[in-house]
């Protein structure tokens, strides 16, 4: 999912090839569609209060002054080494989704908070997802620090329903797959 630039010059009097990667700054906003319910990650009443809980919501037109608590950025960390690693930051808010301290109890609720920073929260990775492809079009999100997966409580559709960490495999469970989608205009 990381969105790259490449370019390469060759000269022809040269056996050089120069290629240089390079991560653009300013990825597109996507929004995140559960494909149990077809419903969206929402930021509660699009708050920016730490530990702002994220719910499942039927999709928002993109005139609907509700619509940012719907839109995401997603962001590359390029520090890790070994695997990829974002951060999920919502619009309205600029906070980052998170499974607070890492908690790896299934049911545990996804929230939005400031990023974090500090000695206390070296790595911060509960604010780090991963992105596995399933099938086309469709990704299991699971939290860096740990490893379960995003989920929406029960697959069920109903507005402000919970979405929480959840153990998981690499498999189909509908629960747990996601697809990202490019914001609409007014994003």
């Amino acid at each position: 999912m990381p969105i790259f630039n490449g370019t390469c010059t060759h000269s022809l009097l040269s056996t050089t090839h120069r290629w240089s990667l390079t991560t653009l700054t300013t990825p597109p906003p996507d929004t995140i569609t559960s494909f149990q319910s077809h419903t969206r990650l929402d930021l509660a009443g699009g708050n920016s209060a730490d530990e702002t809980k994220v719910v499942a919501w039927e999709p928002h037109p993109s005139s609907n002054p509700d619509y940012l608590n719907q839109v995401w950025t997603i962001q590359p960390i390029p520090e890790r080494q070994g695997f990829d690693a974002y951060t999920i930051v919502n619009k309205r808010s600029g906070t980052y989704l998170e499974l607070v301290g890492g908690n790896g109890t299934d049911g545990f609720g996804v929230t939005c908070s400031k990023k974090a920073s500090g000695d206390d929260q070296v790595g911060a990775t509960y604010q780090e997802w991963e992105f596995v492809k399933i099938k086309e079009g469709y990704y299991k999100v699971r939290n860096v620090a740990s490893q379960n997966y995003l989920d929406i409580d029960s697959g069920s559709s109903d507005n402000g329903t919970k979405i929480q960490g959840w153990w998981g495999q690499l498999d189909g469970n509908e629960n747990q797959l996601w697809a990202f989608e490019k914001a609409g205009d007014n994003a």
